[in-house]
């Protein structure tokens, strides 16, 4: 009994030290979504997304597709260069796919069937109207309400906005969505690959080693012998690099571009093993 009595007390002080109950209803007031249910992305995508689509006279679809076709292809993840190195700098994208969303404005309401004119062409070929779509409104919308939160210190709040927004790329490649469709999905995933590849270049064009890459960040060899010299290359490569997407974005796309690379920190030392059967 004394046991039993111990794990219901020791769940209790998780759940309260972790805020999770205020987390839980600072997500139901985003979404709609009563208390139980606010992990069910599906359904709060659609009480957002209907609103704006009845606001605008579209009309959604209702038929569930439970066609799994194709998978979704994945964030890019560089083969690392193994060796222990001297202040190495991490530098991140901030909500790397939501922020594809604003920028190339990946929605259903705007997905083309073939290419128009003016038409926004994502790196595996799909096609979008130029006109605002309902998805980057919303996530818009979100940004604004997480930075107005985040200066209003109010952290529960920012993190469940981070999670919804986060949220909504996988729904799309959910075929038990309204909304499914693999390509959308996988234009973002692709959007992704070809910015951080493309980031990448940029970095080691300016004479520094990347030694790692994933989904939405890059671990970069500074070469220099001190932490101070390393921040100043971490803040200049991040200026540089956000002034190089404001230029892209607009001559290749004429949008204007929300993607923002930070600058996290740096690693005074730092071990990059070896891959398992690599050289």
């Amino acid at each position: 009994v004394k046991y039993n009595l111990l794990d219901a007390e020791l769940a209790y002080d998780v759940i309260t030290k972790a805020n999770l109950i205020d987390l839980a209803i600072q997500r139901s007031l985003l979404t709609g979504m009563t208390l139980e249910r606010v992990n069910a992305s599906i359904s709060s995508f659609d009480f957002l997304y209907l609103q704006k689509a009845r606001e605008r006279g579209l009309v959604c679809p209702i038929s569930l597709n439970n066609d799994r076709g194709d998978r979704i292809k994945g964030g890019y993840v560089m083969e690392s260069l193994p060796g222990i190195y001297d202040n190495i700098i991490v530098l991140d994208f901030k909500s790397l796919y939501p922020s594809i969303v604003r920028t190339f404005n990946i929605d259903p309401s705007a997905y083309l069937e073939r290419k128009q004119k003016g038409a926004i062409e994502s790196p595996n070929h799909v096609f979008y109207d130029s006109k605002e779509g309902v998805l980057p409104e919303i996530i818009q919308k979100l940004w604004e309400a997480r930075d107005k939160a985040r200066k209003e210190k109010n952290e529960l709040a920012r993190y469940a906005i981070k999670i919804l927004m986060n949220s909504f790329f996988g729904v799309t490649a959910n075929p038990s969505c309204r909304f499914y469709n693999i390509k959308i999905a996988n234009s973002i995933t692709h959007f992704g690959q070809d910015l951080i590849k493309k980031t990448a270049k940029q970095i080691e064009e300016k004479g520094y080693q990347v030694i790692y890459m994933d989904t939405d960040s890059v671990f970069v060899n500074t070469k220099v012998d001190s932490i101070t010299k390393a921040h100043e290359i971490g803040e200049k490569i991040q200026k540089e690099v956000n002034d190089f997407y404001d230029k892209y974005v607009k001559k290749e796309y004429n949008r204007k571009s929300y993607l923002e690379l930070e600058y996290e920190k740096c690693y005074l030392r730092f071990l990059m093993h070896k891959l398992r059967h690599s050289e």
